[in-house]
């Protein structure tokens, strides 16, 4: 719990590439969280998902892999994967889908 408050605390969504300031605050996407290693590095695999329209639950999911991730190829910033570092304690890679 700790870890995913810390996560979320360094997401700046409107910092991202093509942001759309009508889509809701962090609080209002479902969260997915899952985690792995990469490189011998414990990290936080992470994909947030805007409920609209979509179904998924606003709030933090802690899911056992990135399997069990929603299956969203496109969504623009109403989907956005991320990569964060337990070691370095911050966000190694944040970025929104395409477009289809």
């Amino acid at each position: 719990d700790a870890d995913i408050a810390t996560l979320e605390a360094g997401i700046k969504l409107n910092t991202l590439p093509r942001w759309n300031a009508r889509l809701p605050p962090l609080s209002g996407y479902a969260r997915y969280y899952a985690g792995s290693t990469m490189n011998n590095e414990r990290i936080i695999f992470g994909e947030l998902v805007t409920p609209l329209g979509s179904g998924y639950k606003s709030g933090i999911h802690i899911v056992g892999n990135r399997r069990a991730f929603p299956t969203i190829y496109d969504g623009g910033c109403a989907v956005i994967n991320l990569v964060y570092s337990l070691k370095q304690q911050r966000i190694i890679s944040i970025g929104c889908n395409g477009f289809a």
